[in-house]
């Protein structure tokens, strides 16, 4: 009725898609999302766009209908080429019917266009390539991307798992310190150099991480957080500066 009277009422398009998107209506919200955008004059959100397709593709594929699922996830890609959701989407349902150098080829396009989430795909990878006897494979992707992004503690870390499994625990160290220049705050790369250093036999080394991290860990100040509206402070707070509730804050943080 809102539109009969006013055919480009903005406020209507955007309650009708969230009304579409509470419906997982995802093909109509798809083109409402693209007609709010023509009318505002302004590139349509791709990255949403594609997860949408991502959406009706899950679907198609939950009703047993996997080729459309993929038909949708490659619109995705193309709507998004860096939608990682519809890399790993489509790489699983290559594996669902055993095509498993599909698979592999979609995630190793995934891991080259979106390396920073390339680690989304990992564990998938490894055990698929080595199921099919090609698990070096991964060893090269992964030093290939250490090459190109040697800040990114994901990649390093699986490179430094790959390297403790063959033997080689210097180069793993070698990897994790390395990182650790340039990205000191790295938790998970610590805790791994504890594990390295420990396996190595280096005792002093990995007692004195452990006491530099227990130290940090527990001089860090205390932290509370809303439940309602997760605001943080580092003092208790009975009335929330944000979202005005009362009586909601928690300590954030590990049970004692």
């Amino acid at each position: 009725e809102l539109f009969s009277i006013e055919p480009k009422n903005e406020w209507g398009k955007q309650t009708q898609l969230a009304i579409y998107e509470a419906k997982e209506d995802w093909e109509n919200a798809f083109k409402t999302l693209k007609t709010l955008s023509k009318w505002r004059k302004e590139p349509a959100p791709a990255t949403r766009l594609a997860l949408y397709r991502v959406k009706q593709a899950q679907k198609a594929m939950e009703e047993g209908r996997e080729k459309e699922g993929r038909v949708r996830l490659r619109e995705a890609i193309k709507t998004d080429p860096n939608c990682s959701a519809a890399y790993i989407a489509l790489g699983d349902s290559y594996v669902r019917e055993g095509r498993y150098t599909d698979a592999v080829k979609v995630w190793v396009d995934f891991v080259r266009k979106v390396p920073r989430q390339a680690y989304l795909v990992f564990d998938r990878l490894q055990e698929i390539l080595y199921s099919i006897g090609s698990y070096s494979e991964i060893e090269s992707l992964l030093e290939e991307l250490h090459g190109e992004y040697p800040d990114i503690p994901e990649v390093a870390l699986s490179l430094a798992d790959i390297k403790l499994r063959k033997g080689e625990v210097d180069q793993a160290i070698n990897l994790c310190e390395s990182l650790l220049e340039k990205v000191p705050e790295a938790l998970q790369v610590r805790m791994k150099l504890i594990q390295l250093y420990a396996r190595k036999g280096d005792k002093e080394k990995a007692l004195k991480l452990a006491d530099d991290m227990a130290h940090e860990l527990l001089s860090k100040p205390r932290e509370f957080e809303c439940s309602i509206c997760h605001f943080r402070t580092e003092k208790m707070e009975w009335h929330c500066p944000k979202c005005r509730s009362w009586n909601s804050f928690v300590r954030v943080g590990e049970a004692f």
